[in-house]
């Protein structure tokens, strides 16, 4: 049983409130293991920002979509006759809650748009619409789309949203005269738990049977075949974080080597990917391997981190026997090793700095 559940102590099934509060909790987990990045992000409103809530990654995926249909569609002010998804992120978070409500809705084009109806769909002067937005910054986009339905003569009974960021969208939404009800405020989701840091990386390693001495001397010199048990919640965390990381590079398949170490961790990786593993052997020198690997691949090889050079050196062998294209090293730790026999390939590494990402030539 969950520790959520065991909340409920007697036996007792929890009643309404209680699973609402553990509906919400569950899926704002979801969300922040699904969408939650760190970089070096431009948002809607031109600042800049080291973490990202890619919408795509959590109205993608139908248990988190149909889930958050619920809880919006509970958010429903009386007298609604019409619902309304800015494009495109709004466009499925609208759809969802007309499914779920019966509703019917429209799609508000985007503002740097222009030429064409502002508005896609049936849309009546006098209406009461409450428009559905993804994840709110300044507020910009939901008060032009806001003004656009105005403007045709109908009436916004509300804004409501998955993520408010909370950088100023909840008073400027207000200022303009619109209700605002957001699921989740950042301050509300457990962001601190799925940061990548030294912390997290030391203590899946230790798990592994890295001596913290050692680790403490030189770090990237005692990263390898460590065969412990790691610790599941840091494997977890790691993997996703390294899947997000290597995302952009479009990889079809994900190569792990024999070690236990490296495809714990390449299975997460390829689970969040949505992609095959392939493992690799090194059986006495001779180099095999279970799975297929093909002319259109585009591989991504992960590891903890690399000591030597022969998963490098073995897959440029397995590309010019098979075709295919090696896209990406992912590791948690940089190496020398890796470095200095990557050529031109990226090498995309989790600490010491979250997703960092340095390519050699």
């Amino acid at each position: 049983m969950s520790p959520d559940l065991r909340e409920f102590a007697g036996g007792a099934l929890p009643g309404d409130a209680e699973r609402r509060a553990l509906q919400r909790r569950e899926v704002g987990r979801d969300i922040v293991a699904a969408a939650y990045l760190r970089g070096d992000f431009v948002l809607t409103s031109g600042e800049h920002s080291d973490y990202y809530f890619d919408k795509y990654l959590f109205e993608t995926r139908p248990t988190i979509l149909r889930r958050l249909s619920e809880m919006l569609a509970e958010r429903v002010p009386p007298g609604v006759d019409r619902l309304a998804g800015t494009e495109v992120g709004g466009v499925a978070l609208a759809a969802a809650v007309s499914l779920a409500t019966g509703l019917p809705f429209v799609i508000v084009r985007r503002q740097e748009r222009s030429g064409g109806a502002p508005v896609r769909g049936e849309l009546h002067a006098s209406e009461r619409v409450l428009l559905i937005q993804d994840v709110v910054d300044s507020g910009s986009q939901a008060i032009f789309a806001a003004h656009q339905i105005t403007g045709l003569g109908a009436s916004v009974a509300g804004v409501a949203a998955v993520i408010d960021r909370q950088a100023g969208g909840a008073r400027n939404i207000a200022d303009a005269g619109y209700h605002y009800d957001p699921l989740y405020t950042l301050s509300e989701l457990d962001i601190e738990e799925e940061r990548v840091n030294e912390h997290d990386v030391r203590k899946f390693l230790i798990s592994g049977g890295v001596p913290a001495d050692d680790l403490d001397a030189q770090p990237s010199n005692h990263v390898g075949s460590y065969s412990g048990l790691f610790d599941p919640p840091s494997a977890e965390l790691l993997g996703r974080r390294l899947a997000d990381a290597l995302r952009p590079h479009r990889p079809t398949l994900v190569v792990v080597w024999e070690h236990i170490e490296n495809s714990v961790l390449a299975h997460i990786v390829a689970r969040e990917l949505g992609v095959s593993a392939l493992r690799v052997v090194d059986a006495s020198g001779v180099l095999d391997y279970d799975g297929t690997f093909g002319i259109s691949d585009r591989a991504v090889i992960v590891a903890d981190a690399f000591r030597s050079d022969f998963p490098i050196t073995a897959m440029r062998a397995l590309t010019e026997q098979h075709g295919g294209q090696v896209a990406a090293f992912g590791a948690i730790m940089n190496t020398p090793a890796l470095l200095a026999a990557a050529g031109e390939i990226a090498v995309t590494t989790l600490w010491p700095s979250a997703g960092e990402e340095t390519t050699t030539s």
